[in-house]
Parts: structure tokens; sequence; C-alpha cells
């Protein structure tokens, strides 16, 4: 049974649980709305941007709160969180109890999430005017958008950490950077190598282009190659924690973020590295092996008096840090740049 199926039945458990009481039906979206007026730290809305004027926005998978948060506080409007029991995840987004259905419709199409390499295409091609993904341009995007004769401009906005995640019932909890390696290259073929249990280790990894494979391949790997298991890959940010959460054995990557704030599920863990744990104090003060950076980005070749222009100025210049904050996320970037 997969983990969708599993939450979907515990949902209409809980429904129907609650009919034989002749109690309200339970939404499986549980919502939490906030007042902008609350968020603590830098925030600044821009004086003329609008809900008619805003600019086209894209994000990464686990990007959306920051996209979603970082439009309200430049427009000024309340927000609100949810979780969805049946794919286990969280979102955040604009509070549209305040809004009219005229301003829904209008807002939602302008804030899309078509995945980081994907919300990078959109904006090279000149279909969104501003990406806020989980990592800096791959090497191969950097080509497309040579060929395209466009040129990005693109700010780290906040931290993030890369961390391998297990099942929750595997006794190891600690590994070293080599030895990811030799998993990944398949020198090391079985736990009881690493001080677990006497099993095959079956490592899991991202698609091609995707934001957590482009950071494996480029901070982890260091130039060695990776297995190719076709049968192993997984399409979206929520696969690694599907296979892992069915495969005792497996091993898969992911970001800190999105373990934390989005996908909080219980059937998995996140490994040490070096001695170190993935923990968001451990990201601050710079020990953990991977932390990375979350951009904003924009065309080059926009006018500077343009709104998405004026939009990318205004996060870039950490005048919207409260809203980055607010998310969960870490504000700033890393020192050594």
């Amino acid at each position: 049974m997969t983990k969708k199926i599993f939450l979907l039945l515990l949902a209409m458990m809980a429904m129907t649980s609650c009919n034989d009481k002749n109690e309200p039906v339970v939404d499986p979206y549980s919502n939490f709305n906030y007042n902008i007026e609350d968020v603590e730290g830098a925030h600044v809305r821009l004086e003329g941007l609008t809900i008619d004027n805003l600019p086209q926005w894209d994000c990464s998978t686990s990007t959306q709160p920051l996209e979603a948060l970082l439009v309200c506080g430049l427009l000024g409007l309340d927000y609100c969180n949810s979780f969805d029991v049946v794919e286990g995840t969280s979102s955040m987004s604009y509070d549209s109890s305040k809004l009219t259905v005229d301003e829904i419709e209008t807002l939602r199409p302008k804030l899309r999430c078509s995945t980081t390499h994907g919300a990078f295409v959109n904006l090279i091609d000149g279909k969104v005017d501003i990406a806020v993904c989980s990592r800096a341009l791959s090497r191969a995007e950097i080509e497309y958008a040579s060929q395209k004769g466009v040129t990005i401009a693109q700010t780290p906005i906040a931290l993030d950490g890369f961390v391998f995640i297990v099942n929750e019932n595997n006794p190891v909890n600690m590994l070293t950077v080599e030895q990811i390696r030799q998993i990944y290259t398949a020198n090391i073929t079985n736990w009881k190598y690493l001080g677990g249990k006497d099993a095959t280790i079956q490592p899991f990894i991202r698609d091609a282009n995707s934001g957590s494979q482009e950071k494996m391949e480029t901070l982890v790997m260091n130039g060695l190659t990776m297995i190719e298991w076709p049968y192993m890959v997984g399409y979206n940010m929520l696969d690694p924690f599907l296979q892992v959460s069915q495969y005792p054995d497996g091993i898969a990557y992911t970001l800190f973020y999105y373990v934390n704030y989005m996908a909080t599920s219980s059937e998995v863990k996140m490994l040490g590295l070096n001695g170190v744990a993935a923990t968001k104090d451990n990201i601050i003060n710079g020990s953990y092996p991977f932390i990375t950076e979350v951009v904003i980005a924009v065309r080059n070749d926009i006018s500077r008096d343009s709104w998405a222009w004026k939009c990318y100025d205004l996060v870039a210049t950490g005048q919207e840090n409260g809203m980055i904050n607010a998310t969960g996320y870490v504000a700033g970037r890393l020192s050594n740049r």
C-alpha cells in the first residue's frame, strides 16, 4: 500500500468515525491563517504593485512557500498554510478568504511552480518574469540561455541544507561524505559495512536536471560518476520519501527545508554527516557539510523600471527577509561569497 493510499484511507476513516458520532466531517486540509502585519523582521510592501500588474513568478517545488510569501509581502496580503493529508505535504499561499473571485482568478496563474529546471527554462524563454529556485542555474541552463542570447541576474536570498534520508527503522544515523560517495558509486553495497544490518543498500536518485540531482552531482559527488539504475529514479520531490518509506534498506537525497516544512513524514529520518546532525542550527552556523543557497532570478534584459526588476531588487537587497524567515527558511547567503 502506498503512502498516499494509506493517508487517504486514514482520512476517510476519520470522517466515517465523525459521522458515526453525528459530528461534522473533518476537512482533509488543515488551514492556518496569518496576518502579514505580525511578520517579524524586515518586510516592505512595494508601493504601486497590484495583483493586476504583478509579474509572472515561477519556482521549484521546495520553494513554493517562499514564492507565495514573497508575493504576499510585496502586495501586503495576509497568508495561510495548509496540510494535505492525502499527499502528506504542507504548502503556503495568499489568504484567498480576503480576496474577491476576480482577484483570485488574476493572481493564481501568476504564481507557477514548474520545478527548478522548468522555472529556469520558462524564465530564459520569457514565459515568466521572476524565478525563485532551490539552486542557481545549472551548466546546462546557462548553455541554453547562451544559445538564446539571454543572461540571467540571480541573487542568493536563503540557505538550505542538502540531506540524505533513510527509513526510520534503519539503525544507521550517521555517515561520512566519503561513505555517501562510495554508496552512490556502488563501492559499498551493504548496510553491514556502515554499522547497519546485513542488507543490500538501495540507493535512490533523482531525475536529470532536477534541483536535487544537480546538487548531488556538483555538491556531493565531486566529479565521480554515479550509478545508473533507471528503476531507482524519483521524478518529483515526494518520490524519495515514498521510496524510502516503502523500501526499508533505501537511501535518498532531498532538501532540509522540504523534510522539515513540507513533507513531514514520520517514516523517514535524516542522516548526520561527518559527525554533524542535519539541523537548522547547524545550517545557520555553517557546520553542516552541504549547505546550499536559494536564489531569486530575472532576465538581465528587462527594464530596471519594470515591476519584475523592482520586485527582484527589493527581495535581493534583503528588504523581504521577514517573509523569507516566516516560511521557515533562513534568510541570507553563504559567508564565502
